[in-house]
């Protein structure tokens, strides 16, 4: 039989594997946007080269704009709450 003090370590367990489950799904989730944007971002600058326009073109589309607002918005929350 169980005692009190180990249903409670296995109760624990449970609880910390599934915020660690969460935690990894959160993860998960932003490394994979990070990749689609980053892959959008790629395809963009690939298009800008061969259509021969000038570099900062590529950042003028909408993933370019998304990349550096992803750059900028920590640095300036950073800059103003610190």
């Amino acid at each position: 039989m169980r005692g009190q003090g180990e249903a409670y370590r296995v109760s624990l367990k449970k609880e910390m594997t599934v915020e660690w489950v969460l935690e990894i799904i959160k993860m998960g989730a932003a490394l994979g946007s990070a990749m689609l944007l980053g892959h959008w971002f790629l395809a963009e600058v690939k298009r800008v080269k061969t259509a021969g326009e000038p570099f900062y073109r590529a950042y003028m589309t909408t993933p370019g704009v998304l990349v550096i607002l992803a750059v900028l918005v920590p640095a300036v929350l950073w800059l103003f709450r610190g």
